[in-house]
Formats: C-alpha cells, sequence, structure tokens
C-alpha cells in the first residue's frame, strides 16, 4: 500500500475538506488509489490562534473515530503543512505546530516567489534545531526551476516533496519533464497527493506512479526477490527466503522508469540471527566554533536476539554520549538514538553497549565515531561598483565547492555596526553568493579559503540611486514601468547600467500612492527627485446580498484588489466569493482597514470563499485580486451570501 505524507483531509479545518461526509469520499478515493496510509497535514502559520493545535488534534480524534467506524481501511496520523517563518522554530517547540506523527521530520512550505536564500536559511535552523525539513510541492517556487539549485538543497539535507498531480501534467508538460529530470537524478523523495477535496485536488496518486523496470538487486546469500504487480499493491519487489549468515551488507538496486532514465538506490541490509545480535552506526561530521557547545544525534540500526533490547554507553566512550530517551515518543526498546555534546574539537569515540532483554548473555558494541574539525572566522566586506558599501544585502551563502563528510555549506552574519559579513569556515574553495534588495548575484565563483581572513567583494556594475522626496519613501515599493516587476523599495536602489522608467506604489488603506521617476545610470552614483505624485482609490463600488458584481481583476504580484463595500443589515455568518476560471485571491477588512480574514483557495475552480461572522450595520470591504499575474485584467465575479458554514479568519496560501 501507499503512503501519502501531504493530505489536507481533516474537515473544515483549512481549505481542504469542508465536512465530515467529504473526508468520508476522500479516504474512499484514496483507497481506490491504493493509499493505506494518511498524514494529515493542515496548513499552519504563526498567524494562527495558539489552540489550533488543539482544534485538529479534536478533528483528527474525530476523524479516527470515523474511520474505525465506517471500516475504511486507513491508517490517519497527524501532522501539519507548516508556512516557514521567523517564529516557526518557537511554535514546533511550544508544539503549537506539528511535526509529522511525533517525528523529527517537518513538512514545510513557503511563498511562490520566495528567494533561494530563505529557503536554504529556513533548512539550515530546522536541523540545527534538531529536525528534519521537507520541502513541500517544489514545482511552485520560482526559485527551484534549476536542477543544480535543488541539488544545493538535497546536499544540505532537506527532503523534496512534488505534487502527484504536477507529474501528470496538472501545472503543464514544462513541469512535468522537469520534475521527471529530478526524478532521474534522484532529487525527489516523496510524491504527495496534496488532496485538498473530492472534487478538485482529489487524493490521486496512482497515475504519477509510472512504470519502473528493475535491471538488477543485490541481496545476501540466502535471499530472494520477485518483482511483480499485485492487485492491491501494484508493481512491488517482493523479498523472501533467510539470510544465511549474520552481518552488516551494503547493496544496490538498480531500475529504470517508464522513460528510460535510470536510478539506483543503495541500501543497508543488517542481519542478525537468533543467537547473534548486530548493530551499526554512521560515523559523524561536525563543526566546532569556539566558545560554543556542539551537539550530535545518530539512531543506532539493531538486529538479531529477541528484537527487545536494552542500550547503555560504555565506560571506554568520550565524555558527553548519552542515550537520547526523548527521541522516540513510545518509549521503544527496540531502537534508540545515541546523543554526544561538547565543547572541544578533535576525534571522538562512543561506545554503545547493547543486551538482549530476554537473554542478557546476548550483547553487541558498537563503535560511534564523531569527527570534529575547527572553524576560523573571516570577514566579508561588500561594495557597490562606486566603492561604497552595499546597503541593502538581505543574505550571504559561502557554498563549498570541493565536496567532503563535513558540511560545505555556511551563512554569513551581518554586523550592521561596522556594516560587515561574518562567518566561520574550514579551508576550502567556496562559491560566495549574496542576495539583496535590489541584487543577487555571485560574488566570487572559486574563493580560496585557507586561513582567518578578511575578504573584499565589489558587485559588478551595481550603482546606487538615492531617491528624494517631500514624502515618506519608506512604504514605497518600485516597479519597472514596462514589466510591472518589483525591483525595489524605499528611498535607496541598486541597479545596474541603464535607462530606468520607474513606478512607485504604497498602499495607505484603500488608496494607492504611486510616483513615477526617470533616470539613466552611467558609472556613477546617482540622485533623483521622485514627483508628480498621484493618488487613486482602490474601492470600486460596494456590493449586496446575493447579486453578482463583475470585477477586471489585477495582477497578483502587485497586492492591489479591487474592494466593495458590504453593509449587512443583520448579524450572521456570511460567504464572500468569487467564480471565474481563475484563481483569486479575497482579503476581508473591517471599517477602520484592519484585515480580518484571507483566503485563496476554499471556493470552486482556485477561487477564494472566505466564511466570516458579521455584524449588522458594521462596515465591511471584500477585496479581490487575481493570485498570479498573467489573470491581470480578466473576469470575475464577486458574491456575498448568508450561511451556515463555519467561520473562518486566516488561509495559508
Amino acid at each position: 500500500m501507499l503512503f501519502d505524507i501531504h493530505c489536507h483531509i481533516l474537515p473544515a479545518i483549512d481549505d481542504g475538506s469542508k465536512s465530515m461526509k467529504e473526508t468520508e469520499k476522500m479516504f474512499r478515493m484514496a483507497r481506490k488509489e491504493r493509499i493505506g496510509t494518511i498524514l494529515a497535514t493542515p496548513h499552519y502559520s504563526c498567524e494562527r490562534e495558539p489552540e489550533f493545535y488543539k482544534r485538529c488534534q479534536n478533528v483528527y480524534e474525530e476523524v479516527c473515530q470515523m474511520i474505525q467506524e465506517k471500516n475504511l481501511g486507513i491508517q490517519l496520523y497527524l501532522g501539519n503543512e507548516i508556512f516557514y517563518s521567523s517564529g516557526v522554530l518557537e511554535a514546533l517547540k511550544r508544539g503549537e505546530a506539528l511535526t509529522l506523527n511525533h517525528t523529527k521530520y517537518v513538512l514545510v512550505e513557503f511563498a511562490p516567489y520566495v528567494e533561494l536564500l530563505t529557503i536554504k536559511k529556513a533548512v539550515q535552523e530546522l536541523q540545527m534545531a534538531g529536525y528534519f525539513p521537507i520541502l513541500a510541492h517544489i514545482e511552485r517556487y520560482e526559485c527551484l526551476k534549476k536542477e543544480s539549485e535543488v541539488q544545493n538543497l538535497v546536499d544540505m539535507g532537506a527532503y523534496i516533496q512534488v505534487n502527484a498531480s504536477s507529474l501528470t501534467g496538472r501545472l503543464g508538460i514544462r513541469v512535468q519533464w522537469y520534475l521527471k529530470k529530478l526524478m532521474r537524478h534522484d532529487l525527489v523523495h516523496v510524491v504527495a497527493t496534496d488532496a485538498h477535496g473530492s472534487k478538485k485536488r482529489r487524493p490521486m496518486i496512482q497515475e504519477a506512479a509510472g512504470y519502473i523496470n528493475v535491471k538488477s538487486v543485490q541481496v545476501p546469500d540466502g535471499i530472494t526477490y520477485h518483482y511483480e504487480k499485485s492487485e492491491v499493491d501494484g508493481y512491488c519487489l517482493n523479498f523472501s527466503g533467510q539470510p544465511t549468515k549474520a552481518g552488516i551488507y551494503p547493496y544496490q538496486i538498480q531500475y529504470e522508469d517508464e522513460l528510460g532514465c535510470q536510478y539506483t538506490y543503495k541500501t543497508t541490509w543488517i542481519i542478525g540471527d537468533n543467537n547473534t545480535l548486530v548493530a551499526s552506526m554512521g560515523d559523524s561530521y561536525l563543526l566546532y566554533t569556539k566558545g560554543n557547545v556542539y551537539q550530535a544525534s545518530n539512531p543506532i540500526e539493531v538486529a538479531g536476539g529477541s528484537g527487545s533490547y536494552t542500550f547503555e554507553i560504555a565506560d571506554n566512550s568520550d565524555p558527553g554520549a548519552y542515550i537520547d530517551e526523548d527521541y522516540y515518543s513510545d518509549d521503544t526498546d527496540e531502537a534508540a538514538r545515541i546523543g554526544f555534546r561538547n565543547s572541544t574539537p578533535g576525534n571522538k569515540t562512543v561506545y554503545v553497549k547493547v543486551t538482549d532483554t530476554k537473554d542478557t548473555a546476548k550483547t553487541v558494541v558498537v563503535k560511534w565515531q564523531i569527527h570534529v574539525k575547527n572553524t576560523f572566522r573571516i570577514i566579508c566586506n561588500v561594495f557597490d561598483s562606486t566603492g561604497g558599501t552595499y546597503k541593502q544585502a538581505r543574505s550571504m551563502m559561502l557554498y563549498g565547492k570541493e565536496p567532503n563528510n563535513y558540511r560545505t555549506k555556511f551563512y554569513a552574519e551581518y554586523d550592521s555596526s561596522k556594516e560587515q559579513w561574518y562567518a566561520d569556515v574550514i579551508e576550502g574553495t567556496y562559491s560566495v553568493e549574496m542576495s539583496g534588495e535590489s541584487a543577487s548575484e555571485v560574488l566570487e565563483e572559486n574563493c580560496i579559503i585557507t586561513k582567518a581572513d578578511e575578504k573584499t567583494f565589489v558587485l559588478k556594475n551595481i550603482y546606487p540611486v538615492e531617491i528624494t522626496s517631500a514624502d515618506d519613501l519608506s512604504g514605497v515599493f518600485w516597479y519597472d514601468e514596462e514589466g510591472g516587476s518589483q525591483i525595489g523599495r524605499g528611498s535607496l536602489l541598486y541597479l545596474p547600467k541603464g535607462t530606468y522608467y520607474l513606478i512607485g506604489k504604497a498602499i495607505n488603506g484603500m488608496e494607492v500612492i504611486s510616483q513615477s521617476i526617470s533616470f539613466q545610470i552611467v558609472d556613477s552614483k546617482v540622485t533623483v527627485k521622485a514627483e508628480n505624485l498621484k493618488k487613486s482609490n482602490m474601492l470600486s463600488g460596494t456590493i449586496t446580498l446575493d447579486q453578482a458584481v463583475q470585477v477586471s481583476l489585477k495582477a497578483g504580484n502587485s497586492q492591489i484588489y479591487n474592494y466593495y463595500k458590504f453593509v449587512p443589515e443583520e448579524s450572521g455568518t456570511y460567504a464572500f466569493y468569487s467564480e471565474s476560471s481563475y484563481d483569486t485571491y479575497g482579503q476581508l477588512l473591517g471599517a477602520d482597514y484592519e484585515s480580518l480574514a484571507n483566503n485563496d483557495d476554499s471556493g470552486t475552480n482556485e477561487n477564494f470563499r472566505i466564511i466570516y461572522s458579521c455584524e449588522a450595520g458594521k462596515t465591511y470591504y471584500i477585496g479581490i485580486r487575481a493570485y498570479d499575474a498573467y489573470a491581470n485584467g480578466k473576469n470575475a465575479e464577486l458574491y456575498v451570501e448568508k450561511t451556515d458554514e463555519d467561520a473562518n479568519t486566516d488561509d495559508s496560501e
């Protein structure tokens, strides 16, 4: 049976299933797709109410009871799809954001136009906190349209999830073939449904499974295999037999898909018998920064004997080793994870004694090698093409060019008082990359670092543009007049040589403030005055109960809505929604333009649907925009009607 780790199947929690009846339909669909286990992953963001996890738990328990009563034959577990932000780690620590079934695996998502460095920083932060990040539906992120970018994340230790519907062409043939290419190079770890309902974005996965032709299989002596089609499980590689000798055996499986793409899967057989315990631990490679305490954690794999074991750290181990009792949630006696803390560099050795609980004469000692290397600090200065300090850098990353067992990706930190970046690294050759408000580029492709040093980098063809105005420009976003793409914000931009016609936009309540500027960059700093201030109102009219309003959609990337005023005559729960052939996004504001609710896909055909409890006589503003820029100028119908549905207040995209 198949395992679906990403599914919005809990009813009335987010933009997934709307009712228990629809949830039951989704389970029956999943069963036909030969899905036997589902992880329910309702959306979590730090804007959720603190008790959201309790609501998820309560609904989860109700659904589990329904599964038993209906005899649906599916195992359900609970987790979250987490929209990553600065508060996520604390939310995980408090238990308000959920890992996948109480493990260390965390399913995270980002905004479609997130920067690559933001994802990388999130991966590193999660790993440093002891989690294993799984990146949800990576085909949606504009920054991951190149194989090399995905490869960087996999090299960092991230797990990659793609949607089954994307593999079957829902997002177009280009995305389909791109994902096939990633799979050919072993850069996709999980295919999941990301199901949201029984009518659209359904729990369908079989079509994406494809055909696998096994070319060769290495197995221990005494083991045979059969590759065959099962009516229940589809195509399966089934192993049978009895190993002839206990031991640890690394082997490979080679196979190809229906496109002729070749794959190699590496596996390790750990074989024990009734009289012999066999255990294994891989080496760990860590970096040490002076003054810090480093921590390692590694599982120990055991086979043989009764299957029930005790674990203890041997006396001849380096100090700092311990049994990680908190790793497994069920007090298992079948496996263990070993931890190690210390504050000195060098090679460390930990010996773990494993004892059969039913026959204490059966023991095995496992050697765990921990290699710890010193880091040293380098200082980085970044200048624009005029020699001035580049003041809009957001992040800097150093990527190791030579593979080794130690970490080869390092984030630099910014010291605002000195306007310098610093990073604790090891010897090696690095690609130094920087992301800024208006400029992102490779500062040096082959930067050799051998010791503590100060490095200077100059941005090629990047010049400062200072914008002056009688008005406050801190909230102004600047767009290319031709393409409409955002190129910066505020009173300072950094741009290459050329001629520019820019439009600056700021939003104040319902009012859009626009300014236009034009200038030319030759080979020096440019100062330009912003004039011709224009003001326009996003309020397009009023909306009446049960009467459609025809709307020409605004571009999604501009954050500019068409708003319609609504004053209910009666208090009650109201549904605000759109009907169109396009992906819409809705926002509900109060009388003082405060945000009350947001939604993306809760309606039909990727239209928004907001359910909100309104008071009679109060003023509300319902806003609608296109989610994607391609729908700019397309038509939609906007509605408001009374409903018995439960109110929602937020929808993370």
